[in-house]
């Protein structure tokens, strides 16, 4: 039986530089630019409500907060409690997204918009199952609406990356977020709505036997994305080699790039989107639940992954049905006697030798295969 937790991927080895690649270059300061705002609760309300504040509604957190959490919150609020620092990253067109802050913000505006009643309060016990509704009108409506929080806003000008490193430096929280997860907050709602859109396709689901159906941590939307990411790097789209074997940065990039209509319209999302249905119903065609994996009832592997689905996506369902067998043994053979091939899936596989060498050598299996 296969194992569905979140456990279910086999973890990457830490990623090395490849051979005789420079350091990058550091970031020119004069672009790093972080700005201290004040905004009143009030006026936070209406810019969530008007779309220019995006609060990221699609993002799971490991943990949600309790009623009773988010009504002491409150309190803290009607209390004049400073309540901690947030982080909102601009756009060229004046539109912010929260990137530090989403649940604290979250239970303020549902508070806001009446979704729950005070509760459990240590001090304020006289509004308890008060909601906002209730008290707009008196001195704790009023208190609310003008309280002053301090945010720090990431110019846009700030590159992407730069951006990225921020919200790690800031990311101090009892459970860290993954790279996608930051990826995620940083992202455009178009960037986001699209991955979610191929994590939700049916075939991926059946291809990788559900082990990351809506994950907590974002492993299906990260699949989703290294397919785009290596299949724009095999068509020459992108240079993986710019990046010096860092996977993380080099899907940064691409997830950028994705949430950018000018970069990449509807069209060619679209495109992407029909390569990774086809590629993980070919992956199942052949490989039946156990695709991606070393062995059968083996965890899913991140590099099996991207060289087996980005090859598969252009071919043919009915030449992939006729060879199914054939090719299912070459890999595993592939897999159980070439000892670099392994190697490239085992240990510092985001090495931009290793990613060339599984991607050439999968591409080499099919062709002969399948051609």
């Amino acid at each position: 039986m296969l194992d569905i937790h979140n456990d279910a991927i086999e973890p990457e080895t830490e990623e090395i530089e490849s051979e005789n690649e420079l350091p990058e270059k550091p970031w020119d300061a004069k672009l790093i630019r972080v700005d201290q705002k004040v905004y009143s609760l009030h006026h936070l309300m209406e810019m969530i409500d008007n779309d220019s504040l995006d609060l990221t509604p699609d993002f799971q957190r490991l943990q949600v907060w309790e009623p009773h959490q988010k009504s002491r919150l409150i309190e803290s609020i009607f209390l004049r409690i400073p309540i901690p620092t947030f982080y909102f990253s601009s756009d060229m067109d004046n539109n912010m997204q929260v990137v530090d802050g989403v649940q604290r913000l979250s239970a303020i505006h549902e508070f806001y918009q009446d979704r729950y009643k005070l509760a459990r309060l240590e001090y304020l016990v006289d509004l308890h199952g008060k909601r906002y509704s209730d008290l707009k009108d008196e001195m704790w409506g009023r208190r609310f609406d003008g309280t002053q929080l301090q945010i720090n806003v990431i110019d846009p000008q700030t590159p992407s990356e730069v951006k990225f490193d921020i919200f790690k430096r800031i990311n101090t929280g009892g459970t860290p977020l993954t790279a996608q997860e930051i990826r995620h907050c940083l992202s455009t709602k178009q960037g986001r709505a699209f991955l979610a859109n191929l994590a939700s396709a049916q075939e991926f689901h059946d291809a990788t036997h559900g082990v990351v159906r809506n994950h907590k941590r974002m492993a299906d939307r990260e699949l989703a994305l290294r397919f785009c990411a290596l299949k724009l790097w095999r068509e020459g789209q992108i240079r993986y080699e710019d990046y010096h074997g860092s996977m993380d940065k080099f899907l940064d990039a691409v997830n950028e790039s994705l949430g950018v209509s000018k970069q990449y319209d509807d069209s060619e999302r679209a495109r992407l989107k029909t390569l990774f249905v086809n590629a993980m119903a070919n992956s199942l065609i052949v490989f039946d639940c156990y695709a991606f994996r070393k062995a059968e009832n083996a965890q899913l592997n991140k590099a099996l992954f991207d060289c087996v689905s980005v090859n598969i996506a252009e071919y043919d369902k009915d030449i992939v049905t006729r060879h199914a067998a054939e090719l299912k043994d070459k890999i595993y053979k592939t897999i159980g006697d070439d000892a670099s091939f392994i190697d490239a899936i085992s240990q510092s596989t985001n090495s931009v030798r290793k990613v060339k060498y599984r991607f050439d050598k999968m591409e080499k299996i099919l062709s002969e295969t399948l051609e």
